[in-house]
């Protein structure tokens, strides 16, 4: 399989329509770090050596603890973005995912992805948009940030580094 934006759309946007959601951060950490793990277990690592990730729990960990803390102590949304991307580029590497034979090494989109949240939260200050509309651009930025994860395999005469997909 390869990741597609529409899944994580609509796992983000159950998450945003469900009326009971969030009870408390570390709840609402776990249920989106989740919805993320879901959609990425559909990455490949760029061929000849594709492969998916072996496993996700240790990064959907990750992910739900700095969610978590990034829900409860941060008040405005530049912060909260920052903070979520920092949380979804640890996702990736801390520790690293390992597809087959290789592992990620890189994930470059973390300020773009900063950026991109700060832009949805900022042109919806007012409100404007639905909660699904506001999901959907989030995923979007989301997804965008993802495809920017570098997978190595080592591979002779030299390795191959490449984006997953």
């Amino acid at each position: 399989m390869s990741l597609t934006a529409s899944k994580l759309a609509n796992e983000i946007v159950k998450l945003a329509q469900d009326k009971s959601f969030p009870k408390n951060t570390v709840e609402a950490g776990k249920r989106w770090a989740h919805a993320y793990a879901v959609y990425a277990a559909d990455a490949m690592s760029i061929p000849p050596t594709a492969a998916p990730p072996a496993s996700l729990t240790a990064g959907e960990q990750t992910l739900a603890a700095a969610l978590a803390s990034v829900w409860a102590s941060s008040r405005t949304s530049p912060t909260t973005a920052q903070g979520m991307a920092a949380a979804l580029t640890a996702f990736w590497l801390a520790p690293p995912v390992v597809f087959g034979a290789g592992l990620v090494t890189a994930v470059p989109g973390t300020s773009a992805l900063a950026a991109a949240l700060q832009g949805v939260w900022s042109s919806n200050q007012r409100g404007k948009l639905s909660a699904e509309a506001c999901a959907r651009k989030v995923a979007a930025a989301v997804h965008a940030f993802t495809t920017t994860v570098i997978t190595t395999t080592p591979f002779s005469p030299s390795p191959i580094v490449g984006p997953i997909s």
